[in-house]
């Protein structure tokens, strides 16, 4: 069948002719029949044998079938190649996913800066320190213009009262509403704001002599002791959230300190110490009414807290003795106790989703049920976390194994953009002779089912900030620039490079870069990454050229997500 035709040489053979045996084409087959001539045709008239004449027919049509599945093959396989290269161009070259979205440039020298989360993946309140700005996912656009002289003592966002922004300065407070209306704003002379709380109709705030009204002076760093004689002791002050209006206010005693503060279900909760009469601190638990500041009931600690005390499910959390540990509202009972065994737990290490409170400690990592009041799972986890997070049914840690080599220390440069996307960050040494005789350990994400705790994925090599929300992973990171000549000889200006992985298999689906860089805090609303974002000026090259000008602030920007 691969022969050519001889009456037509650019077909290739289908059968013989019935009469002579002689090569046909389909040509030949559609002018004579299943003869090679008319002489062939005319000479078997009659003579035809039927089984031979319907075996060379059958023979025909299966080439036929033959050649026409090749030809469709040929078609579908080079149609895939075409999509491939094209899927290919489009992700490098023209995909949106990891690009600029939109950027908001404005002056960010003022205080007040900061993004507050309205509606976790829906909206979010963007402050630059002279106006708010809303982003609802898909839009942005500029809530309020607010005066220099409201924003400049109210130095970042610090949580939400509701659905408004509390905001604060070192002796300043002030609220903004979910449109970006400044509601109240106080300020509290010769006082500095130790802790804060909100619940949700008040804010609770411990409040002590101010350094600077204490200081005979800022440089010497000496206290004055007649001023120090004449401040007022450290107070609890609540204020209406409505309005900022003064509730109430409970004055410490001389002997008591307090570390730790929260606030919710129309409770306060505080920790600290009080000196004994032997001069010994011993820890305490207080719990009172937001409304009027009663104490509801107080509780002796075997030492001081180390986390502050925190309201989930219908209990008080803390710490104390080893232990962590949850009371009833009401103080009648204690609920549960979870043993921290020698490791140290931060407030970073826990992270609260509907009724499951998620921690590091004990074995490794551990959920306890709130409304159960037990440990729903508890799991040995060979793996130093850096990050937890919880999010849409997931539990997500990011950090380095605990076998094997030590982690990659902070004098080491960061891996550059391409070795970010092949996750091979051991090659990170061959373009940094300094940090070549680091080791490294590969960092990684583990992924868990917040019900049962079983592992569902690890993503190995990664490298960056750990940010996810409405069912969205990304990873942030800033890195070297990948281009020789500018290493060599220009500038170093660095990239910001943002990897976004798949929520169920842990795999990336895309990682790009950008040289404007961005900082915290992030939010993630819609199908967008937004930051406050920067440049970076450049940094002197390899060959000691180029300048550095200082790091400009430049406003906000949302990068796409998938």
């Amino acid at each position: 069948m691969g022969e050519s035709c001889k009456r037509h040489p650019q077909n290739a053979v289908i059968a013989k002719c019935i009469a002579c045996g002689e090569d046909i084409c389909r040509e030949c087959r559609d002018e004579f029949g299943y003869f090679c001539s008319q002489e062939c045709l005319q000479k078997t008239k009659g003579s035809v044998d039927p089984v031979q004449k319907a075996k060379t027919k059958k023979s025909v049509e299966a080439g036929m079938r033959m050649e026409r599945i090749l030809s469709w093959s040929a078609k579908i396989i080079g149609l895939l190649i075409l999509i491939g290269i094209g899927y290919f161009v489009y992700s490098t070259f023209f995909s949106p996913y990891g690009k600029l979205a939109w950027s908001w440039n404005g002056d960010m020298s003022a205080p007040g800066q900061g993004i507050a989360v309205i509606a976790p993946g829906k909206k979010a309140l963007l402050l630059n320190g002279s106006a708010s700005l809303i982003f609802d996912g898909e839009k942005l656009k500029t809530a309020n213009t607010l005066g220099y002289n409201d924003l400049q003592k109210l130095e970042s966002c610090v949580g939400l009262v509701g659905s408004s922004a509390l905001l604060q300065g070192e002796n300043s407070l002030g609220l903004l509403s979910a449109d970006g209306a400044l509601l109240w704003s106080k300020e509290f002379k010769d006082l500095s704001i130790l802790q804060l709380a909100a619940g949700d109709e008040q804010v609770i705030a411990l409040l002590g002599p101010s350094y600077r009204a204490l200081a005979k002076d800022l440089e010497s760093g000496s206290i004055d002791s007649k001023k120090a004689a004449k401040m007022p002791q450290p107070f609890l002050l609540c204020l209406k959230a409505g309005d900022g209006s003064e509730l109430w206010r409970k004055t410490l005693q001389k002997n008591e300190s307090i570390s730790g503060l929260s606030a919710s279900k129309g409770l306060f909760a505080c920790s600290g110490y009080a000196l004994d009469k032997t001069g010994e601190p011993a820890g305490f638990l207080r719990v009172g009414e937001l409304a009027k500041g009663d104490t509801v009931w107080q509780a002796k600690l075997k030492d001081e807290s180390g986390i502050e005390p925190f309201f989930a499910g219908d209990a008080v959390i803390f710490e104390s003795g080893g232990s962590l540990n949850a009371i009833s509202l009401d103080g009648a009972s204690k609920l549960w106790s979870f043993k921290l065994g020698d490791s140290y737990l931060s407030k970073e290490e826990m992270a609260v989703s509907g009724d499951s409170l998620v921690l590091l400690g004990g074995k490794g990592l551990a959920c306890i049920n709130l409304k159960e009041h037990k440990t729903a799972w508890e799991i040995a986890l060979p793996f130093t976390a850096s990050e937890l997070k919880v999010d849409a049914g997931k539990v997500l840690l990011l950090g380095y194994p605990s076998e094997g080599p030590e982690p990659q220390t902070e004098s080491a440069k960061p891996p550059t953009v391409d070795i970010l996307k092949d996750g091979d960050l051991s090659s990170a040494a061959i373009l940094n002779k300094a940090a070549a005789s680091v080791k490294r350990s590969k960092p990684a994400v583990l992924a868990f089912d917040l019900a049962t705790g079983n592992e569902l994925w690890r993503k190995e090599g990664v490298y960056g900030e750990l940010v996810c929300g409405d069912g969205r992973i990304a990873l942030i990171s800033d890195t070297a620039k990948t281009q020789l000549a500018s290493m060599i000889g220009g500038t170093l200006k660095g990239d910001m490079v943002v990897t976004q992985l798949s929520a169920s298999s842990g795999k990336a689906l895309y990682t790009s870069s950008n040289p404007v860089g961005m900082e915290p805090p992030y939010a993630i609303c819609g199908n967008a990454l937004v930051g406050m974002v920067y440049d970076r000026g450049s940094s002197v090259s390899v060959l000691g050229m180029g300048k550095a000008p200082p790091i400009q602030k430049l406003g906000f920007a949302a990068f796409k997500l998938k």
